[in-house]
């Protein structure tokens, strides 16, 4: 997802009354250029219209919250996975044993 996509409600908020975006370093917050510091924005090197329009389309980093997210579903694949394994293991077990047992028999 580009940035213009993830923060698009923030982005036309801010045009509507008339400012250009600014983006604080600390915690990538998206706000009116007029609302901070040029020295506290991540458009201050080099040309702000230049750097603006290349982290429109750039992709957005994710935040705490989607990270987290996106860990807890890694977890349930790999707990579903390793129940999968154990059952697996457990058929497999059963099926060597069987084998043995009609081995001794014959």
């Amino acid at each position: 997802m580009k940035n213009k996509e993830k923060y698009v409600d923030d982005i036309t908020a801010i045009a509507s009354n008339g400012y250009n975006i600014a983006v604080r370093r600390v915690y990538e917050q998206v706000v009116g250029c007029e609302a901070t510091d040029c020295r506290d924005c991540v458009f201050l090197e080099g040309n702000c219209a230049e750097n603006r329009q290349k982290w429109f389309e750039s992709e957005a980093e994710p935040t705490i919250d989607e990270l987290k997210s996106e860990l807890e579903t890694v977890k349930k694949e790999r707990d579903e996975l390793r129940a999968r394994l154990e059952k697996a293991a457990w058929y497999l077990a059963k099926a060597i044993k069987t084998m043995e047992q009609e081995g001794a028999n014959e």
